[in-house]
């Protein structure tokens, strides 16, 4: 995933990313723990949060 420098706009993500950020907002056992681990980083690095 790219960082954005300081000098950039603000960026907005849209969408549904339950079924990969928290294993607790699944309703099954599919879960792939390292993925959700580097996506909730990759959200971290790009200073992304919910709101």
């Amino acid at each position: 995933m790219l960082c954005c420098a300081c000098s950039q706009p603000p960026w907005l993500a849209l969408g549904d990313f339950n079924l990969i950020y928290e294993a607790r907002d699944k309703n099954n056992l599919n879960l792939n723990r390292r993925l959700m681990g580097k996506f909730r980083a990759a959200l971290n690095r790009a200073e992304l949060f919910e709101i």
